[in-house]
Order: structure tokens, then C-alpha cells, then sequence
């Protein structure tokens, strides 16, 4: 998969949890929309969701093992507003069968569809997972996933397709969070409009605000369920992040270097053509 080729490489992982695999006979089951941006302790919810039954629970981590689904989001995201019934009802249910078999989803590009998460699902309960602060959530954005909105990662990461596809994803994220914002490039103000839009548009008694530092109680009591006995999970995979995100831009600058090495080498063959055939000429006389 194209995620483990890139942590064998550079020798990283993720804090572990459970992978989803999903087949077609898979039910249609979502119970928890998880409606947070990343890095506002998403991985943790996301572990501490599975411990409490509702597993498998979507993450943007799932599509570095299927990079083929990040195309799909993408058109899910930009899809026009000038849609017509058809079409959205259509989107609506490409949704629908992009979380089957999840009982739970968090991070992007779950929470980034929220709203419709919620129609698609009357019965599931949303909780948004948020930072003590705007600066503190943008701290912890720009020393992971930040450098993914810089053009040199871009370039660096084009020649590979799987991490285009990601990056083509990643920039559509990154289009909908400064819209919502009325910004012009991402800050930290990000982080609270998205959890504004959220408390506007879900109802009170579907909603839980949530940070991580709560623990269990308010989370077991909000979703129905016993406090386990164990920890609260804190997975804190921004370093992680960090050096793998580095690791993609390592692995295509290679690919580069590999591109230009063997065009170099087409150019010599082509201009040098006439003398290596004389020489090798000789060389068999």
C-alpha cells in the first residue's frame, strides 16, 4: 500500500488502530459523525470510539492505504452548488456508500461533510472535537500537516501518483476551510469558524463539544455507553506526520532526480548517436 511504503522507507508509523475492511456485503451503520478539523485530537477520538465498540471508525489515515478514494472525496467537496436535484441526490448517495460499514468517521474528509452526514443519518450523534484554542490548533497544524499547503510540495510530490491524488485532495480541504473562514490563506481563525459552522447547523441535542483533556465521562454519558477501564487514549502523531510528510517530499524528489537523470541520458544518446555507433564499430572490428 502506498502508506506503508513511505513509513518502511523512512522507518515512521502512525500510533496503531484498527484498519477498516470493508466488502459488499458491509451494513450501512454510521452512529457517530465525528464533525472536528484534524489535529484537534482526532486520532485520539478516534481510538478511544473503536475502544468503546463503534468500530471501524473512518479516518483520513484509511486513505493512504486506498489513495484511489481521495479522488472521489474531492469531487464530493466541490461538488457545484447550481447542482440539480438529481445530481445531489446522487452525491448524497456516493456519500452514503463511501461510509458503509463505518460505525463511526472523524477527521477530514468526514467532519468537511458534515451536514450531509447528518441528513444521511438522523440517528447518529455528532461529536466535534475541538483545541483549547484557535492558536493552539494552528500550532499543531503547521508542525505536521502544514508544510502540505506549501508549492514545494506540490512540485516535489507530483511525479508520484498516489501523493497527487492526496494533494489534489488536500488542496480542496484546504479551499473549503479559508472560504468558510472569509480568509484568504489558511490561520488560525480556521479552527473556530469550522466549529461555529458546526454548532450552527447541528441541533444542540445531537451535538457534543469535546476536547480530548475531558476524558470518558462526558463522552461515555453523551453516546449511551459505560466508562472503560483503562486510560483515555492520547495519540499525539504530529511528529509523525511531520516526518512522513518529509518522507514524501525525500521520495519525490528522487522520482525528480530519477526523471531528469534518464532524460539527460536520452539527450546524450540522441546527440552522441552517430559517434557511439562508430566506436562500437571499431571497438567489434
Amino acid at each position: 500500500m502506498a502508506y506503508r511504503r513511505i513509513k518502511e522507507v523512512f522507518k515512521v508509523d502512525l500510533p496503531q488502530h484498527k484498519r477498516a475492511h470493508i466488502d459488499d456485503t458491509a451494513q450501512d451503520v454510521l452512529e457517530v459523525i465525528g464533525a472536528g478539523l484534524p489535529r484537534s485530537g482526532t486520532t485520539s477520538l478516534k481510538a478511544a470510539l473503536e475502544i468503546l465498540g463503534f468500530d471501524p471508525c473512518h479516518h483520513m489515515s484509511e486513505l493512504f492505504d486506498h489513495p484511489g478514494k481521495s479522488a472521489e472525496w474531492a469531487s464530493f467537496l466541490i461538488a457545484s452548488p447550481e447542482q440539480s436535484s438529481e445530481e445531489s441526490e446522487q452525491r448524497m448517495q456516493k456519500i452514503r456508500l463511501a461510509m458503509r460499514g463505518y460505525r463511526a468517521t472523524v477527521d477530514s474528509p468526514g467532519c468537511d461533510v458534515y451536514q450531509d452526514l447528518v441528513k444521511l443519518y438522523p440517528k447518529a450523534k455528532v461529536v466535534l472535537s475541538v483545541r483549547d484554542s484557535d492558536e493552539a490548533w494552528w500550532k499543531s497544524f503547521t508542525s505536521s500537516m502544514g508544510a502540505q499547503t506549501k508549492k514545494r510540495y506540490a512540485w516535489l510530490t507530483y511525479p508520484i501518483p498516489f501523493l497527487r491524488e492526496n494533494m489534489v485532495l488536500f488542496r480542496v480541504l484546504a479551499n473549503r476551510w479559508t472560504r468558510l473562514a472569509g480568509m484568504n490563506s489558511l490561520g488560525p481563525a480556521v479552527h473556530g469558524a469550522h466549529n461555529q459552522d458546526v454548532q450552527s447547523n447541528v441541533p444542540p441535542e445531537r451535538l457534543l463539544v469535546f476536547n480530548m483533556n475531558m476524558g470518558w465521562a462526558p463522552l461515555c454519558e453523551f453516546l449511551g455507553v459505560q466508562v472503560p477501564d483503562q486510560p483515555f487514549p492520547n495519540m499525539n502523531d504530529a511528529k509523525t506526520i511531520a516526518r512522513l510528510v518529509l518522507g514524501a517530499q525525500l521520495m519525490g524528489a528522487c522520482v525528480w532526480l530519477l526523471y531528469l537523470g534518464l532524460t539527460g541520458f536520452m539527450i546524450f544518446i540522441a546527440f552522441n548517436y552517430g559517434g557511439i555507433t562508430m566506436a562500437w564499430t571499431g571497438l567489434r572490428q
